[in-house]
């Protein structure tokens, strides 16, 4: 705008200097060939008309370049009426490209009958016409009045100036800012001669106006480049930005603006809008309105922001802090978000509120449950800035909902006849809701018709708004709470406090009902302790006399059954005298059984120790084959009236082994006679020996009844019997087996038993070599 104002000053002053110019040549004298002075009326009239023409021409030029809605449909409109007032053939417009190296030309107008030439002058090396732009530098006119009176270094211009036939030529050079950046022309292909003084003003007045136009257009182009580049700045500018003219006329929204509030250009036309849409309240709008006009006649604009909660155009809010400035009068109004730091800090004060109320629980653990949910409520309360609220557990069968807190202000605005605690889930409403869905519900307008709202009885506090939310132990319910009357809405940040604190506090009261267990716990056990100790020292007094009577008995039996086996021998020697056989086979019976009984009260013996597991072993080196051997001739001397035999195939002499003579010759002629007592008759037990360099290992087996699986797995164990009943059919005190593993496994061996039932059993056993090391 300013510089069309510039414009048609200038252009106005340029048009009557022309229109003087035109005077002085028109009103030249003339003369007689005497020397008088000629005025011919014809001719005053004519040069009046052409005056007149001229001056009407160059107006209507001024007045197309005063507001061009497009410049180069303005040029060539010049071009045209400048060209047809001089009579020229055609006139022309060539400008030079930015780097001034080659030039255009880019306007042109011609005649009837003359060939356009614009098309064939294009991107022309300026080097090509040196003679040409030399005298345009200077800013000297160049006028051809014939093509022959060119000077010799004009000859390239010549050339192109042939080719187009044109006869005369007139041109001035186009300066802006003191640059040439162009030239305008007019040419004569029709004839040879001079150019009018008119017509040389003519062209000067169009160069003038034409220079002017091109300038005023390059400023044009330059401040809405700018411009334009300043609405990219603002464009990606992080914050919202209004810019508005001196009257509140809204002339700017950025797209930060239009994205943070939604609104458009056309929706605040005005400042006056823009507080009546953003701030609805009518108290807090005038203030706004005042508090902003005092900002921006400020004298120092940009300080003191103002922080104000908007409203979007989508009904949302933001919280903002308005920084103002004036810049050429125009008030541009910055918009710093501040909603997502307020929320921020919120949230941060709400869960630093929530942390202090669930460390206030934690260091409370001497109250009930029902002093830890009431300390919980009002805090929830306190979060969600409600007035009411409540907390409801769930029994075990999850059938009823119990009240087990309410809000103090319960108490004192309830007006209800009957205050119940417990609610059967499928009768009750809202809350019985949230159990049923197991997640939040929220009524923001309590008022409104809803399915999940059964009513409250009369006297009962008015609800407007209600958050619900259930209490979860991990993923099981156990509990809903409420609150209600928030003064505005309750939204997801309400929910996540109350879920978390109510979350919090059933972990609180789990500690506490866990630590009451715990105590009860360790007071029974502390009891039956003392109960155990009791029974532990009876029990060691019952052991301790239990182990004196084994051993008194099996001393007791001992004692006269050394003589009756001792003399038995001898008499089965004959030592005292001959015996028939009827005598021989009552002594082997006597032999027989006296073993027997021996064998039962080494038993007892075994058994007395079990409890200190400790052998009196002297051990010293042993060759298997022998004490095998000896086992054998036991074995079969106290089972001679069996039909069954033993084999034993040594093959190779087997290395010694360090152990106890006495103890590895009882667990042999156990060994042996277990297979004598489970072997059919008939039957044969096979032993067998070999050895590698580090152990001997020996097997017997037999072709007897066997060992079922399930019994196998316990055959090690002490006083374990396959038959315990008292009619079984194989007799034995169930401790055999279990002594024979504990001799093998103090000498360093192991034993092993593979049996099936009806199949018969092997007993393999492994004792270690014995070495110098």
């Amino acid at each position: 705008m300013l510089g069309k104002r510039i414009f048609q000053t200038l252009s106005k002053i340029v048009v009557a200097y022309a229109g003087m110019a035109l005077i002085s040549v028109s009103h030249s004298p003339s003369f007689d060939p005497s020397g008088n002075r000629e005025i011919k009326n014809g001719d005053i009239n004519k040069e009046t008309e052409r005056k007149k023409k001229i001056q009407e021409t160059l107006s209507r030029i001024a007045s197309i370049f005063a507001y061009p809605d497009d410049i180069d449909e303005a040029i060539n409109e010049a071009l045209r009426e400048t060209g047809r007032l001089c009579n020229a053939s055609r006139s022309y417009l060539f400008l030079f490209h930015e780097k001034q190296a080659t030039m255009d030309n880019t306007h042109e107008w011609c005649a009837v009958g003359v060939k356009p030439q614009k098309e064939k002058l294009r991107n022309l090396s300026i080097d090509m016409f040196p003679w040409w732009l030399s005298n345009l530098k200077k800013g000297e006119m160049i006028h051809i009045k014939d093509l022959a009176s060119l000077p010799t270094e004009a000859s390239a211009e010549k050339k192109i100036m042939e080719e187009q036939d044109i006869k005369s030529v007139l041109s001035l050079p186009v300066f802006i800012d003191g640059e040439l950046k162009g030239f305008i022309g007019f040419d004569n292909v029709s004839e040879t001669g001079e150019w009018k003084p008119e017509d040389i003003d003519s062209l000067f007045t169009l160069s003038t106006l034409m220079t002017m136009a091109l300038k005023n257009n390059r400023m044009q182009a330059e401040i809405e480049q700018r411009a334009n580049h300043l609405k990219k700045i603002l464009d990606l500018s992080s914050v919202p930005i209004l810019i508005a003219s001196e009257d509140g006329t809204s002339k700017y929204l950025n797209r930060r603006f239009t994205g943070t509030f939604k609104y458009e250009l056309t929706d605040i036309p005005d400042l006056e809008h823009f507080f009546r849409l953003t701030i609805p309240d009518t108290r807090l709008r005038k203030v706004a309105i005042n508090e902003c006009k005092t900002k921006m006649e400020d004298p120092l604009p940009g300080t003191n922001p103002v922080e104000w909660e908007i409203l979007c155009k989508d009904g949302s809010t933001r919280i903002v802090n308005i920084n103002h400035t004036i810049v050429d009068r125009d008030s541009i109004f910055i918009f710093i978000d501040l909603t997502e730091r307020k929320r921020s800090e919120e949230m941060l004060h709400l869960n630093e509120s929530r942390l202090e109320a669930l460390l206030d629980l934690n260091r409370k653990k001497d109250l009930s449950v029902k002093e830890i949910a009431d300390f919980a409520l009002e805090k929830g309360v306190h979060l969600t800035s409600s007035k009411v609220g409540y907390i409801a557990f769930l029994d075990r069968d999850r059938s009823t909902l119990t009240i087990d807190s309410w809000s103090s202000e319960v108490g004192k605005k309830c007006k209800t006849a009957e205050r119940p605690r417990v609610f059967q889930l499928s009768n009750t409403g809202l809350w019985g809701e949230v159990a049923r869905q197991e997640k939040p519900i929220v009524l923001n307008e309590y008022d409104s018709p809803s399915p999940m709202k059964k009513g409250y009885p009369p006297g009962h506090i008015k609800l407007e708004r209600t958050l619900n939310v259930p209490i979860f132990d991990g993923k099981k319910l156990v509990g809903v709470a409420g609150v209600a009357n928030k003064d505005n809405d309750y939204d997801q940040s309400d929910i996540h406090q109350l879920m978390l604190l109510m979350e919090g506090m059933w972990e609180i009261i789990e500690h506490i009902k866990a630590d009451e267990k715990l105590r009860s716990y360790t007071e029974e056990l502390t009891k039956l302790n003392v109960e155990l100790q009791q029974l532990n020292s009876e029990m060691k007094y019952v052991e301790e006399i239990k182990r004196n009577f084994l051993a008194n008995v099996s001393h007791e039996l001992r004692t006269p059954l050394m003589p009756i086996v001792g003399y038995s021998g001898l008499l089965s020697e004959e030592y005292f005298g001959k015996l028939n056989g009827r005598q021989k086979e009552i002594l082997s019976i006597v032999i027989k059984n006296g073993e027997h009984l021996k064998r039962l009260i080494d038993s007892l013996l075994y058994l007395s120790s079990l409890q200190t597991k400790e052998f009196n072993y002297e051990r010293d080196f042993l060759q298997l084959t022998d004490v095998i051997n000896k086992a054998i001739s036991i074995t079969s001397m106290e089972n001679s009236d069996s039909q069954k035999k033993i084999v034993f195939e040594p093959g190779e002499t087997l290395p010694l082994i360090y152990a106890d003579k006495d103890y590895i010759s009882e667990l042999f002629i156990h060994l042996l006679n277990n297979a004598y007592k489970f072997t059919y008759n008939g039957g044969t037990i096979s032993i067998t020996a070999e050895s590698d360099n580090k152990h001997v290992s020996i097997s017997i087996a037999d072709d007897g009844v066997g060992i079922s699986e399930e019994k196998l797995e316990k055959i090690f164990d002490v006083f374990y019997q396959g038959d315990g009943s008292k009619t079984r059919k194989f007799s034995g005190t169930g401790i055999g087996l279990h002594m024979c593993k504990k001799i093998c496994e103090d000498h360093g061996g192991d034993i092993r038993i593979e049996s099936k039932e009806n199949s018969g059993t092997t007993v393999h056993l492994r004792f270690p070599i014995y070495t110098e090391e």
